[in-house]
């Protein structure tokens, strides 16, 4: 009998200490917030169910971050008309910008459209001329507009930053100059990542112009094969532009910046698009504004404005994707 009141109260003990240890488990859990899924890893371009993206803080409208970019601009204007001088100079230099200016073919294509075409088709077609030899630079533009950028980028994170001490034209290029090889690793994956659009344009230029698609049907199918293409490529521009300023940060390789600049776009990757693709459309059509009416009544002059215009939209660019980077953080 002994035995068996022994065995009973050792049962009664061990129950008792179960459940004090899982009501102290249960009491843990309710402590530690509702029980939930473990969210599967977002990947694109995969048949998955829909994620709904966490609640994060609103960005700025397209106009007001083009207003922000041109207000910090001008607030240290100084700093920022140095910094294109110097671009200036080194395109004048190195490059020969304003001889290639002056070397433009539209003097001798003007007289030509304007046998076919009215003023206004002559002074587009004159704009996308200059634009088509802007983008037509060699390799000496190239490496002064990774240079300048890297100044431009250094002196907009100095100026973003609260109590940043006087910042002089140099020390944009001095310092500015640190994260040059990994600027330029990310710089060679974004233009891998044109290549989805450089074969969608290539197959639709080959099949119009060898007469593969003669149909206006066959045509069509060309035409979405170089949509989805080109949207492949966009969808991956998107973050990796950002990734040209993260990897600028101290102690930031390319594959971090790359990963940290996906994180940043997520979930509103076609929001964030549309506000790039604003500043793109925006500084073309301000550049049309100015050039066309040039390029019909003073044409000689219109190279060399539409290079200056140049200058200045590259800083105007990056003062703009700062400002949208910065919102994303």
């Amino acid at each position: 009998m002994a035995k068996r009141g022994s065995a009973s109260k050792t049962k009664a003990i061990t129950s008792a200490k179960s459940k004090s240890s899982s009501n102290k488990a249960l009491a843990a859990s309710v402590a530690s917030g509702p029980r939930r899924l473990k969210i599967a890893p977002y990947k694109s371009f995969r048949l998955q169910k829909r994620i709904k993206p966490a609640e994060s803080k609103k960005i700025l409208g397209s106009f007001r971050l083009f207003k922000q970019a041109i207000v910090v601009l001008t607030s240290r204007w100084k700093l920022f008309l140095g910094i294109i001088i110097i671009y200036a100079l080194l395109s004048i230099i190195l490059t020969g910008g304003l001889s290639l200016a002056g070397n433009s073919n539209i003097n001798q294509l003007k007289p030509t459209l304007n046998q076919s075409f009215g003023k206004f088709v002559t002074g587009l077609t004159l704009f996308a001329a200059l634009a088509g030899d802007s983008f037509s630079s060699g390799v000496s533009q190239a490496v002064i507009g990774v240079i300048v950028s890297l100044a431009l980028i250094w002196a907009l994170r100095q100026v973003y930053l609260r109590g940043a001490p006087k910042l002089r034209i140099r020390d944009s290029f001095y310092r500015g100059m640190a994260p040059l090889i990994p600027f330029i690793l990310v710089l060679i994956v974004l233009l891998f990542e044109l290549i989805p659009l450089a074969i969608g344009a290539f197959l639709y230029s080959t099949a119009v112009t060898g007469a593969i698609a003669t149909t206006s049907g066959e045509q069509a199918i060309f035409v979405f094969i170089f949509f989805l293409l080109a949207i492949a490529s966009f969808h991956m521009l998107t973050s990796s532009v950002f990734a040209l300023y993260i990897v600028t940060l101290d102690g930031m390789t390319p594959i971090k910046a790359l990963r940290s600049a996906a994180m940043l776009v997520r979930y509103r990757r076609v929001r964030i698009f549309l506000k790039l693709l604003f500043i793109i459309i925006t500084l073309l059509i301000i550049a049309a504004i100015i050039i066309v009416p040039l390029a019909i009544w003073a044409t000689s002059v219109a190279p060399y404005i539409f290079f200056l215009l140049t200058l200045v939209f590259l800083a105007i660019f990056h003062s703009y994707v700062y400002a949208l980077y910065r919102e994303l953080i």
